[in-house]
């Protein structure tokens, strides 16, 4: 049997114990993690802390210090698909690009992946802004397009809205929503793409009893967000 080696180019700040290509397989296995995973790293301490009249420290020995995995893409160049990247126009691209990363690692707790990133500049570029959960925004977003019958959604006719409101109380809809989902202005593709939000799409579907013969790709195709890596077409 062959033996597989695994390319170790650079190790972005993170400091494994083992050989090299021990290091490169973790970090590897690390790399498609969907939650921001920690690990404990050996170090020495540090001048500043043996002096430190704050710090139990007083010699030169072996801390253990737990770190976040930071495998994120850091848009020094701005990607494009396919696995290609292009220079930022400007500065302030840049700057926004990892703005956006800084966020959604310390305000939200998340991967900063590729896809997410270039979702939220997606919205800022539409001056959309994000108001409470990813399900609740999804929520929100379908039922502008089904309350203005933006194709393929069809008009619901002979219902009142209070009658729709009980129809979605498990999904936490009032009248009040629905009144502001038929007057303020609907934007496709502004759902994030995630296999909840998909499923969730679904649900609310079916619930108004729309019935497909692919899945509901038309829909998802209204809603949910084209990013960088799923622009031709979205699967389950």
């Amino acid at each position: 049997m062959s033996r597989v080696t695994y390319s170790l180019l650079a190790k972005v700040g993170h400091k494994l114990s083992g050989t090299r290509d021990e290091q490169a397989r973790e970090f590897w296995d690390h790399y498609y993690d969907e939650e921001i995973e920690t690990y404990e790293m050996n170090r020495f301490s540090s001048i500043q802390e043996i002096l430190s009249e704050d710090n139990l420290i007083d010699d030169f020995i072996m801390l253990i210090e737990e770190r976040k995995w930071s495998m994120d893409y850091d848009f020094k160049r701005k990607p494009i698909g396919n696995g290609k990247t292009v220079p930022h126009a400007v500065m302030n691209d840049f700057l926004r690009h990892r703005q956006s990363s800084s966020n959604i690692r310390e305000k939200m707790g998340e991967r900063a992946t590729i896809e997410k990133v270039d979702y939220y500049q997606s919205r800022a570029k539409q001056n959309i802004r994000t108001r409470g959960s990813a399900r609740t925004d999804a929520i929100r977003h379908w039922l502008r397009a089904q309350m203005q019958a933006v194709y393929p959604f069809t008009k619901i006719e002979g219902v009142s809205f209070s009658q729709i409101a009980k129809k979605l109380s498990d999904y936490e809809v009032s009248v009040s929503n629905i009144k502001d989902a038929r007057r303020n202005v609907f934007i496709q593709n502004m759902v994030l793409n995630s296999s909840t939000n998909r499923r969730l799409i679904r649900d609310l579907l079916k619930l108004f009893n729309y019935k497909t013969d692919d899945d509901y790709q038309e829909f998802l195709d209204l809603l949910i967000h084209k990013g960088i890596s799923n622009g031709q077409s979205l699967f389950s």
